[in-house]
């Protein structure tokens, strides 16, 4: 049941709890509850989109490979705490964490969490968020091996997939 709270003398605001938001939340609807507030998620451009598409396919074949867990992308919400949801870009979950996963969320921190950065809600990914993950979670190790070079990340010019994969396991021999 939402809270009303007074943020100053004039303004009231509701503020939801982790359940209310998970029963407001529909397939196809993509925002994060933070600190009870929701907060929709633009449409990303076109960069944002190639980003994440090449960090999903290339951290999705890793994890894979090595049967690591399981990699979600921002359709899935993971709830954090009584008033904090979030659609993180990227979600990994260790094989050992699997009793985590629900029917339409899962349960506490990833493992690794992977925010594509864009000017419109960056000040929400490394604020807020970040902080959220952070402090409910300790530093995985069980994406061992795993790394990406700085000029992948640039959405004009990602290497291919397979490239980057033998680089990466390459480094492991």
């Amino acid at each position: 049941m939402p809270t009303r709270v007074s943020a100053a003398a004039d303004l009231e605001r509701e503020l939801l709890t982790a359940e209310d938001f998970m029963e407001w939340l529909e397939p196809g609807r993509s925002a994060d509850l933070i600190d009870g507030q929701i907060f929709m998620h633009s449409p990303v451009s076109i960069r944002h989109a190639r980003l994440l598409n090449f960090l999903d396919r290339l951290l999705g074949a890793y994890v894979d490979r090595h049967r690591l867990g399981e990699l979600f992308r921002e359709e899935v919400a993971v709830r954090l705490s009584s008033r904090n949801v979030f659609q993180p870009d990227l979600a990994f979950y260790g094989a050992t964490r699997r009793s985590l996963i629900r029917a339409n969320h899962v349960e506490g921190a990833p493992d690794l969490a992977v925010e594509v950065l864009s000017p419109r809600t960056a000040d929400r990914d490394i604020g807020p968020k970040f902080a959220e993950y952070e402090g409910s979670r300790i530093e995985s190790q069980v994406v061992t091996g795993f790394f990406v070079m700085r000029e992948w990340l640039d959405p004009e010019r990602i290497p291919p997939l397979a490239e980057s994969l033998a680089t990466i396991e390459g480094a492991r021999e």
